[in-house]
């Protein structure tokens, strides 16, 4: 009447409303061989532990431990770089809803400038690691895909069978995280600067401030 069962998967990457992706997903990378603690907390506290290993495939002979550790490392670190992209989105995202918000409370026209311009840079930064078009799951098709998606695809390549990670894979993976924090890194500097500006005419106008940051998990279900 009471079980789990656990897909041997580590959580998954933060998503976001709408997200859309081809040949790739935000699942988590897989435990690889090793012992492992399970723990169980009842409601008055009492818990309980046990002790469980994970073992590989030993039909396979040209496979070893170090082999899926290997693999794992690498997945752990690709979703771990899919979910700072998909937090960014999230960031952008609540920013630019902010902007638009506060916009709208003001007729100065040097506040609406500078928030529009605003818009337009996040806006830019967000097209480079999401492709925002989608709006179904075959728009792929049409938009090419961004940032967090190749990454996301990255992941189930190196994960698609029981092998340790190819040369290709390391440096595809080097590639794209640099363009990714690239991406990150312009993002706050303009947090830093233009919405800084913009915050200070605000709070002249005696309009609230735009706050910056990924909200929290239960307010973008």
């Amino acid at each position: 009447m009471n079980r789990f069962t656990w897909d041997m998967r580590y959580p998954a990457a933060r998503e976001f409303p709408g997200l859309i992706m081809w040949a790739g997903s935000t699942r988590g990378p897989q435990a690889p061989p090793g012992h492992y603690t399970v723990k169980l907390t009842a409601p008055d506290g009492l818990t309980k532990t046990a002790e469980f290993t994970i073992k590989r495939n030993e039909a396979v002979k040209t496979l070893t431990d170090a082999d899926l550790q290997a693999q794992f490392k690498l997945a752990k670190q690709i979703n771990d770089k899919v979910s700072a992209a998909n937090e960014a989105v999230l960031r952008i995202r609540s920013a630019k809803d902010q902007i638009a918000a506060r916009l709208a409370k003001t007729h100065d026209a040097k506040i609406k400038s500078a928030g529009n311009a605003l818009i337009e840079k996040l806006t830019a930064i967000e097209g480079e690691l999401y492709q925002y078009r989608n709006r179904s799951s075959q728009d792929p098709l049409n938009y090419p895909i961004r940032l967090n998606n190749k990454l996301a695809a990255l992941q189930g390549i190196v994960e698609f069978g029981d092998y340790k990670p190819t040369d290709q894979s390391y440096v595809v993976f080097k590639d794209l995280s640099e363009r990714l924090d690239k991406q990150l890194v312009q993002l706050d500097s303009i947090a830093k600067t233009d919405l800084a500006a913009l915050n200070t005419m605000l709070v002249k106008k005696k309009i609230e401030a735009v706050r910056d940051g990924v909200p929290p998990v239960s307010e973008t279900k």
